[in-house]
């Protein structure tokens, strides 16, 4: 039932537990909500009772099933709730499933700005640092730098955001990205004066 679950087959997983006695795990569910399978997460909440894990609400944040995240907060909010949810959510985008967590109650980390970052998410940075306390940590702008996400590092220095500047500049100019490394040096004076010399003559 956990396999069929996972894939989609609720005729099958209909007949399994109809006529079968081995019954699943919480990994039936778990797998039905990475999958985006709604119809097969409503038939085991309706008829089983082994019930899910976090790992469901993580994996359907992940990739960004909206209704399989309401689903299961509606259903199974103590089972579920996970700072990790929107953390995932974050890193891969999905400002609807992250707006949805935190109106209900969901929690997260630093990694959720973090990893915004990284993957050049604006609209979810903004979102977090004004609707939410956690913050970011100086990887933030390291990342968006290394990354060459010039709008988030343009936001992230407005928002006096805690960043190690050097260190962003060194990855910015590792990977190329001239143009960042270029404006981290001009709007920091504290920056080294060879380190910004150097970034701005490559």
């Amino acid at each position: 039932m956990d396999v069929a679950s996972r894939d989609g087959h609720l005729v099958i997983v209909t007949y399994l537990n109809q006529h079968r006695q081995e019954g699943c795990t919480k990994a039936a569910i778990n797998l039905a909500a990475r999958f985006n399978h709604i119809d097969v997460v409503a038939y085991l909440q309706s008829h089983r009772s082994e019930g899910c894990s976090s790992d469901s609400l993580v994996w359907a944040a992940t990739h960004g099933h909206l209704t399989m995240v309401q689903f299961l907060l509606r259903h199974y909010y103590d089972t579920v709730s996970s700072s990790l949810a929107m953390d995932a959510a974050s890193q891969h985008g999905h400002l609807d499933v992250v707006k949805f967590l935190h109106a209900h109650g969901q929690t997260c980390t630093t990694d959720a700005v973090d990893y915004a970052c990284l993957n050049g998410h604006l609209g979810i940075v903004k979102f977090l640092l004004h609707h939410r306390h956690e913050g970011a940590t100086t990887r933030a702008m390291s990342y968006a730098a290394a990354s060459g996400h010039l709008d988030l590092v343009t936001f992230l220095r407005q928002r006096n955001v805690p960043a190690n500047v050097k260190m962003a500049v060194t990855n910015a100019r590792k990977n190329g990205h001239f143009h960042v490394a270029t404006y981290l040096c001009q709007s920091d004076p504290h920056v080294e004066f060879e380190l910004g010399t150097l970034a701005l003559n490559v």
